[in-house]
């Protein structure tokens, strides 16, 4: 699968290191390619579907959860959940992605006849870590050999834990989506009888659907397992048979995937609870650093791969970091990659959940809408500064960082400097990560200080290993 690289335009006159600036617009640009066609509809094909419909009520409220996981699958996972859609209020400029999402009408085209509603989320699916959670280690190379922690693939084997292209057998996608109908008293499907309906917009239905008297609610849960973009050259992308639940608060999962709210579970999983879990408890939210990966970003040379687990406010990386080094951050769980670009100052509303990134971006006082200050990065939930006065004090801010979310995977952000000959050898440098105005798709957010990633470039070429 292609991935997106988003490119925002600098004007700064710091030029990055040989080869490497044709190399980062060439990926900003396929990024910007996949977040405008994300609404594509995808090639997968429905196999193997299990059905134990016993009434027409059921079978009615069974295609509305279908609705749901064929929704994620056009997306490519993007949106990971709508959960967006049904909330009301929403913060101000946290918009849906697709405004529709969750509603099924007897007369679509003019969305009237409401008779069915349906909330999904994927889980799962992050390349970079084992099906318990655990993360894959560093391959010796380049070259790379087909092995435990690279890619299946024999004619391009890549490191697991930098794959911008990869769908781990253990560590699939699972789409889950809980359709909702109401039934008359004559067992009949209703119109327009959800409570708040007749609507076209989801936040009327709310984030808990109910149906008017008399009418009682039918509700069944599917979830199915999605293979995407195959490690095995050939090979297609493959969505497994789906399995039904009535019981949408005690979910069985066919593997280990991270649960809002719960962590990494398997078996009774809570649909309902984790749709719209908006805490930031440890080990349990989504928005949670878990590692930093410096590596050469064009042959996917690994430096260091390190936890940042162990302390809730920073880490420092005891080993020099080369010149050239790429970054990516780690997180526990699915973000919504729009909330990278956050106002926190209130001096630009329309940056407020901005697809293009815009508040990572170098601003223009004359340009955007309204018009910005001369440098928007104070804007982005992510910055480099160097050196530093005191641990988040002080030092100069690096205007050349490019924060590229991963898509559709979106549990790891690149940061691309690029270094090269834009930093200094044997000079501190610290990433600085506001977790408070990261969000999930439910509006989960971390921790709400800011973390710090310290880090020392290398003395001199030449110098102490991990040094080139």
């Amino acid at each position: 699968m292609t991935h997106l690289l988003q490119r925002s335009s600098h004007n700064h006159t710091r030029a990055a290191a040989p080869g490497q600036g044709g190399m980062v617009a060439i990926a900003i640009t396929l990024m910007v390619a996949l977040v405008l066609g994300a609404t594509t509809l995808s090639n997968l094909t429905m196999t193997n579907a299990k059905r134990t419909v016993v009434t027409r009520q059921t079978l009615q409220t069974y295609y509305v959860a279908e609705a749901g996981i064929q929704e994620a699958l056009a997306t490519r996972m993007l949106p990971r959940s709508n959960y967006l859609n049904f909330m009301n209020p929403r913060p101000a400029g946290v918009n849906p992605y697709l405004p529709p999402s969750g509603l099924v009408f007897r007369d679509p085209q003019n969305q009237q006849g409401l008779i069915g509603a349906y909330r999904y989320m994927v889980v799962g699916g992050d390349p970079s870590r084992r099906a318990d959670g655990s993360y894959y280690d560093i391959p010796p190379g380049p070259p790379f050999a087909v092995g435990p922690n690279t890619t299946q693939n024999a004619a391009n084997p890549i490191p697991r834990l930098v794959t911008f292209q990869t769908s781990p057998p253990n560590s699939p996608f699972y789409v889950i989506s809980q359709g909702f109908s109401c039934k008359t008293p004559g067992g009949a499907v209703g119109v327009d009888q959800f409570v708040g309906a007749p609507t076209s917009d989801p936040a009327n239905i709310g984030v808990n659907p109910a149906c008017q008297a008399p009418n009682t609610l039918d509700q069944i849960t599917l979830v199915t397992r999605v293979a995407m973009e195959s490690e095995v050259a050939g090979t297609l992308d493959r969505v497994n048979r789906t399995l039904e639940f009535k019981d949408s608060t005690n979910i069985n999962l066919p593997g280990q995937a991270f649960i809002p709210g719960q962590g990494w579970q398997q078996n009774n999983v809570n649909f309902p609870l984790a749709w719209q879990y908006a805490g930031n408890t440890a080990n349990q939210t989504p928005v949670r650093l878990t590692r930093i990966v410096f590596f050469d970003f064009g042959p996917n040379r690994i430096y260091q791969s390190v936890s940042l687990t162990g302390n809730p406010l920073q880490t420092t990386i005891a080993n020099p970091v080369p010149v050239n080094a790429s970054m990516m951050l780690y997180f526990d769980g699915p973000i919504d990659y729009r909330s990278l670009s956050a106002n926190l100052t209130g001096t630009r509303p329309d940056l407020v959940y901005e697809r293009n990134l815009a508040g990572c971006k170098i601003g223009d006082a004359n340009g955007g809408s309204p018009p910005g200050p001369v440098n928007d990065m104070n804007n982005c939930a992510i910055q480099l500064y160097g050196n530093p006065i005191a641990p988040g004090v002080g030092g100069t801010q690096y205007t050349g960082l490019q924060v590229v979310p991963i898509l559709p995977y979106l549990t790891k952000v690149l940061l691309l400097a690029p270094l090269g000959n834009n930093v200094s050898n044997g000079t501190s440098y610290e990433i600085r990560v506001r977790e408070g105005a990261l969000r999930s798709f439910s509006l989960a957010n971390g921790p709400v200080n800011q973390y710090l990633v310290r880090f020392q470039t290398c003395p001199v070429a030449g110098g102490p290993a991990p040094c080139p």
